[in-house]
């Protein structure tokens, strides 16, 4: 597991200090870490993206969907909460003069609205911090989802799976390999589903 890494930047303070309500708020700040972990030259745009990535859940009236029924990669709910974290970030930033601050602003959009899905010049990155931060912070959200009945185990680990097949960073997948095994240990047996 990569070491806490310390915020170089006055709008990584900023975007820790807004991100702190957030119920999630440990697994944005984990992507961040494991980001410099996999490129400690990363730019100061795909580090506030990899902190503020899945804001949207913050707020209310987001893109739901029914994992029960739909796949981890439905692209209609991928897109929508990719698009709406890169808004909001977008206002928040505007708000911060991102730009007096040497912050490219449509740079960090660019790559929250890119998050689930990688690409060029980073977004690989920044997608491939957030699958490994999503296996080593969220395990237990997948246990609950269990637990709950959300979904069934099957299911839960098939987004975990999912967190791991759709890494195209080399490096991140010896390390998210071994985290998804771990991960997959902290969901209940079969048989305690429907307990």
């Amino acid at each position: 597991m990569p070491p806490r890494a310390e915020f170089a930047t006055e709008a990584e303070k900023a975007a820790a200090e807004w991100i702190a309500p957030y119920g999630q708020a440990w697994h944005l700040l984990r992507t961040r870490d494991w980001l410099m972990h996999l490129d400690p030259a990363a730019t100061v745009e795909m580090r506030l993206a990899a902190m503020t990535h899945d804001i949207e859940r913050m707020f209310p009236g987001g893109p739901r969907v029914d994992f029960t029924v739909a796949s981890w990669d439905d692209p209609v709910y991928l897109y929508a909460h990719q698009l709406r974290s890169a808004e909001i970030v977008g206002v928040w930033l505007a708000g911060r003069e991102a730009r007096a601050e040497g912050v490219d602003a449509a740079e960090v959009r660019r790559l929250v609205a890119l998050h689930e899905v990688g690409g060029l010049r980073g977004a690989d990155l920044v997608q491939a911090a957030d699958s490994l931060s999503f296996l080593e912070t969220l395990a237990g959200l997948a246990r609950d989802w269990v637990t709950s009945g959300t979904c069934t185990r099957a299911v839960a680990a098939a987004k975990l799976r999912y967190s791991v097949d759709r890494i195209r960073v080399p490096e991140a997948v010896e390390p998210a390999r071994a985290l998804f095994d771990w991960a997959v240990a902290q969901l209940p047996p079969e048989e305690e589903e429907d307990a």
